[in-house]
C-alpha cells in the first residue's frame, strides 16, 4: 500500500497501490493457491455496481461478499475470497454510476480526518444525489455557495 500523496478525494485502487490491479490480484491469489484467469479473459456475468464506503470506491462480490477497491483503469473484479466461482472463475465487470462526479462532489463536503479514513463519506446504489444532499443538510454539513 502506498503512502497517500493524493489530494482529498474519493479514493480508487490506483490511489492506494503502486502495482497494476491485475498483478495485485494475481499475486494475492498465488499466495492462496488460487488460479486467476488470463488477463484478457472474458468478463462474465452481470456487471457489479461500485459504491462508496468510507471515502473509497469499492465493489462487493455478489456471491460471498468479499470486497476490494475499484480500479478505474480495469473496471473489473476477481474475488480473492471465492474466485468468482459462480461465473466459472471468470473476471466480472464493474459499473461506476453515471452521476459519479455529482456523488463525489456532494460527499467531499463531508468532514474527514484523512482521505483513506473518511467514515462520513458513504454512498450506496439505492441513494440519489438529492438523498446525499439531504443527508448533508440533516447533519449540518456546510456547503459553500
Amino acid at each position: 500500500m502506498r503512502k497517500l500523496t493524493t489530494p482529498d478525494k474519493i479514493l480508487t485502487y490506483e490511489d492506494m497501490f503502486r502495482v497494476d490491479y491485475v498483478s495485485f490480484v494475481r499475486g494475492l491469489a498465488a499466495k492462496k493457491s488460487m488460479h486467476v484467469p488470463a488477463q484478457d479473459g472474458v468478463v462474465s456475468g452481470d456487471a457489479i455496481d461500485a459504491y462508496v464506503n468510507h471515502g473509497r470506491w469499492v465493489v462487493e462480490c455478489p456471491d460471498c461478499t468479499g470486497a476490494s477497491f475499484v480500479s478505474e483503469i480495469e473496471l473489473r473484479f476477481w474475488c480473492l475470497s471465492c474466485g468468482n466461482a459462480s461465473v466459472n472463475f471468470a473476471w466480472r465487470s464493474v459499473r461506476m454510476p453515471k452521476d459519479r462526479e455529482q456523488i463525489e462532489a456532494v460527499l467531499m463536503f463531508r468532514p474527514a480526518a484523512r482521505a483513506d479514513r473518511a467514515t462520513t463519506r458513504n454512498w450506496t446504489t439505492d441513494e440519489t444525489v438529492k438523498d446525499l444532499e439531504k443527508e448533508n443538510i440533516d447533519h449540518g454539513v456546510v456547503v459553500d455557495s
